[in-house]
């Protein structure tokens, strides 16, 4: 059901909390498969977890930015930023220097 859901349809899943309608999956892992960062701190605990038992679970360490004001330090180049947490590949921008990170902050300040 999560593949479906996106920001204009949680009402839909509110829907079906709301009259209890049976799934698979618990609520709470249905709604926050909607949010990217939820998902990867929970990904970030089962890393934890396996590493205290000597088990790899790679990540690829992204950076988060809560807001344009927060980007005053950039990861190494090159870089993808992604604006917003949406699905399909969209509002993401290749950024190989400082020079182009800085102007993409411009452009995330008026999302």
């Amino acid at each position: 059901l999560s593949q479906f859901l996106d920001d204009s349809s949680k009402n839909l899943l509110f829907g079906i909390q709301f009259c209890n309608v049976p799934c698979l999956n618990s609520f709470a892992s249905i709604y926050g498969m909607m949010e990217k960062p939820v998902v990867f701190g929970e990904l970030r605990k089962i890393q934890r977890r396996l590493r205290a038992q000597n088990i790899s679970f790679p990540l690829v360490e992204p950076t988060y930015y809560p807001t344009h004001r927060a980007m005053v330090i950039s990861p190494s180049f090159p870089l993808v930023i992604k604006i917003g947490h949406h699905h399909a590949g969209y509002g993401k921008i290749k950024c190989e220097t400082k020079s182009r990170f800085d102007d993409v902050k411009s452009i995330v300040a008026c999302h």
